[in-house]
């Protein structure tokens, strides 16, 4: 999945297919999941470049965990809810 996601930064011709499942995915974790407390006009490429920073600065150990729980997880760091 992470190469769909560099690709599509890169703006590669390569692996359209793959770009796109990043993509989608990222998109739909962040509409149910991440995107709560995030600017409400946030651009697609920030989004999959705060994705892929985050799990990029992960230690190797984390790789091995599911994709979308590292991809949630970037989404609310970067992106908190402000307590009252």
């Amino acid at each position: 999945m992470m190469s769909g996601c560099r690709n599509f930064l890169a703006g590669n011709d390569t692996s359209l297919l793959v770009q796109g499942m990043c993509f989608g995915e990222v998109t739909a974790l962040f509409e149910t999941f991440g995107g709560k407390c995030a600017p409400a006009d946030l651009p697609g490429q920030q989004l999959m470049r705060t994705v892929v920073d985050y799990i990029d600065s992960q230690p190797r150990a984390r790789l091995n965990e599911p994709f979308n729980h590292l991809a949630i997880e970037a989404m609310l760091k970067a992106w908190p809810c402000k307590q009252p």
